[in-house]
């Protein structure tokens, strides 16, 4: 009430008790922070991937997408990203 306590963990759980807003810090800088419930909102259950090609045949994208569980295929430069939506795990 009226204070800002500082403390420190890895237990994510023990956090989720006892903290009411959470910063992520990762080699001293912070790269996330909000309340638990906007944290777990940036949680993606998708499976990003990046491939670097050096010669791109641009027909991949359509087979790639047709691939099952292949949500998103762009093209940028030399590179193929691809999103695969994962099952959820509960």
């Amino acid at each position: 009430m009226g204070a800002t306590v500082i403390y420190t963990s890895h237990y994510m759980q023990e956090i989720e008790e006892i903290c009411s807003y959470v910063a992520i810090i990762d080699k001293g800088r912070i790269i996330a922070k909000g309340t638990k419930e906007e944290l777990k909102s940036l949680i993606t259950k998708d499976e990003k991937l990046v491939i670097e090609v050096s010669n791109i045949n641009y027909s991949m994208i359509d087979d790639i997408k047709g691939i099952k569980g292949i949500i998103a295929c762009d093209i940028k430069e030399n590179f193929i990203y691809i999103v695969e939506k994962k099952e959820q795990i509960i």
